[in-house]
């Protein structure tokens, strides 16, 4: 009985809750559900880089290699150098570093100063693109992708992209596509769930039946290739 209670608290320490009264989130769906699961600080402030990194790689399954190159480029200063102190969730919100127009599931700045609250017609139309009926596609994701992309430069008369080389911009545009694919169904030739969708990017939750992996299998030079993959896609519609 006391080694079943103890297990159901410790399942109830990573259970999905609202951000609570006072908190800070940020623009990137996985920063805010590790937050929400409590695998980060609740309240999205003086996050340290070792719970970032321990969450990157038990969570999402992320090799030591993707995780310091991660951690790297969310560093103050110069962009890749490892120069970390604690993190609050807001310092993430700095328009075209992590944050950036025509996201998939966030007004552009011109349109809303709050760049962390999720638009929900957004999340509704992503699942919507798919063109099967029941699965989400990269292909679908780099069709809606395309589409924010074109509605930000014709309504939005400060539109721009993060002006930074890749991999910066790569993660900044198309980390955004591949990430869900990568973590929920191992790459980006299979195709996301729409409950994934709307529990990622709408509730910034993990799926109920997600189970991370039980060894990290991310490694970065998969991942900057998956990004690239997306970029791809998103670039032969016309408009990456």
């Amino acid at each position: 009985m006391v080694c079943m209670l103890f297990i159901s608290a410790v399942a109830a320490l990573n259970a999905w809750l609202p951000p609570p009264a006072g908190s800070q989130r940020s623009p990137c769906p996985g920063f805010n559900t590790l937050a929400n699961h409590g695998y980060i600080n609740r309240n999205g402030k003086n996050i340290t880089q070792a719970s970032i990194g321990k969450a990157f790689t038990e969570v999402y399954g992320l090799q030591q290699d993707s995780v310091d190159f991660l951690l790297g480029l969310l560093a103050p200063g110069t962009p890749g150098q490892n120069q970390w102190g604690n993190l609050d969730l807001a310092n993430l919100a700095v328009h075209n570093y992590i944050e950036h127009d025509a996201s998939l599931t966030h007004d552009d700045l011109f349109f809303n100063n709050d760049v962390t609250s999720i638009n929900y017609t957004k999340v509704y139309g992503m699942i919507r693109s798919s063109s099967n009926g029941q699965t989400v596609s990269l292909d679908d994701v780099a069709r809606f992708k395309n589409q924010q992309l074109q509605f930000s430069q014709k309504n939005n008369p400060q539109f721009s992209l993060p002006d930074a080389p890749i991999p910066i911009k790569s993660l900044a545009q198309f980390f955004e596509i591949a990430i869900p694919f990568i973590v929920f169904r191992g790459n980006v030739s299979n195709a996301l769930r729409p409950d994934q969708i709307a529990t990622f990017f709408g509730l910034n939750a993990l799926p109920l039946d997600y189970q991370p992996p039980k060894t990290p299998v991310s490694g970065l030079d998969f991942i900057l290739a998956q990004c690239a993959t997306a970029a791809a896609r998103v670039s032969a519609l016309g408009s990456a």
